[in-house]
């Protein structure tokens, strides 16, 4: 079971597996951020 979280008349459950993966997936990035800076990579996004 996650954590529950009441706001007024509401109640929320956080899923902490989730929350658990995008630390990770959010850590892995700023790491590759990192390691681009270093060798001088950088990355163009178009949108």
């Amino acid at each position: 079971m996650g954590k529950l979280v009441i706001d007024g008349n509401s109640i929320y459950e956080i899923d902490e597996e989730c929350v658990r993966k995008k630390e990770i997936q959010k850590e892995k990035q700023q790491k590759e951020k990192t390691n681009n800076k270093k060798n001088g990579k950088r990355r163009f996004i178009s949108f």
